[in-house]
């Protein structure tokens, strides 16, 4: 009897050593980071309020080590916790875009990570026209002109009344794995203009403030060809880009009006040879001025859901 005891006593000694082991493995190691936290000018951010979690695959996903803390004068802060492979954290301040964070911690490194935080200001949010454009082109390979000031295609084809862009697709498909097809918007002239973009991701405003004087480009091509094995070509806007349009103003051809056209750009040919295009636009309608920072409250726009209910806020900045 007491040799069973004694083998038991061995036995869960020998479990919880093997516990302490596994805690101790790069499954639950300690780690540190060092938050900076600067605005987009690159000047620290004082009493920035930064909340996140270490991830620790041996609890639920988001159940690791919380933290929650300010920044100080210099807006650095820093913070200890258990993780493995990365951590969250959304970093905010009165007067600033919140931002979000992904940092990937090193396997190897027991060293304390650094992150550089961006917190872009809120400066001047104004209003403009947001719309979710939903139509049909009649027909494959023809230019057909678009008023952004409307929202439609230009006479006969729709209400608009002074071409801003010209929509253009070409498609020509086997099956659904096999084709290719284009898709073109342009401008008349070369001072108008369309330029891709780079979205800042981390910020809850991801765009520029202001659009760009110049470096336009008259056209922007969207190319796809593909096999059933192979995908030849892939030029589609990515979901990290957006478009900034620079076109001329409605009543007054010696001023220009700028907006921003989202990535969530896509069309398709139909059954009927028409083709559908959707996609998201800003549209400042005040002419020669480039702020592209909208007022989520201030759409011009009424936007009404299948239900009725009124959503012109749900717009982003």
């Amino acid at each position: 009897m007491k040799v069973t005891v004694a083998l038991i006593v061995f036995v869960c000694l020998i479990a919880l050593g093997v516990i302490i082991f596994c805690m101790n493995l790069p499954f639950g190691r300690s780690i540190g980071v060092t938050f900076s936290v600067v605005d987009d000018r690159g000047t620290p951010v004082p009493e920035a309020r930064i909340k996140g979690y270490f991830n620790d695959p041996r609890k639920s996903n988001d159940a690791g080590t919380h933290y929650d803390v300010l920044t100080n004068d210099r807006g650095v802060c820093k913070v200890k916790g258990v993780g493995y492979s990365f951590t969250e954290c959304t970093v905010k301040k009165m007067g600033y875009y919140s931002s979000r964070y992904h940092l990937r911690l090193k396997e190897n490194d027991k060293s304390v990570s650094k992150l550089t935080v961006v917190l872009k200001k809120i400066r001047n949010p104004i209003s403009m026209k947001v719309r979710n454009i939903d139509f049909d082109l009649p027909s494959k390979e023809q230019y057909y002109p678009f008023d952004l000031d409307i929202g439609d295609l230009v006479e006969p084809y729709g209400k608009g009344k002074k071409a801003n862009i010209y929509i253009y697709y070409y498609g020509q498909h086997k099956d659904i794995f096999t084709g290719e097809s284009s898709f073109r918007i342009k401008v008349s002239d070369s001072n108008q203009g369309l330029k891709l973009m780079s979205f800042d991701d981390y910020s809850q405003f991801k765009t520029v403030y202001d659009a760009p004087v110049n470096a336009y480009t008259n056209q922007l091509e969207f190319q796809s060809k593909r096999t059933k094995t192979e995908r030849l070509v892939d030029s589609k806007i990515k979901k990290n880009e957006y478009i900034v349009f620079k076109c001329q103003n409605s009543t007054n051809e010696k001023m220009y009006n700028y907006g921003k056209i989202l990535p969530d750009l896509s069309y398709w040919p139909q059954e009927d040879q028409t083709v559908k295009v959707k996609f998201t636009y800003y549209y400042n309608p005040i002419p020669n001025d480039r702020n592209l920072e909208f007022n989520p409250e201030k759409n011009l726009i009424k936007t009404v859901d299948f239900r009725g209910k009124d959503n012109s806020d749900r717009f982003k900045p």
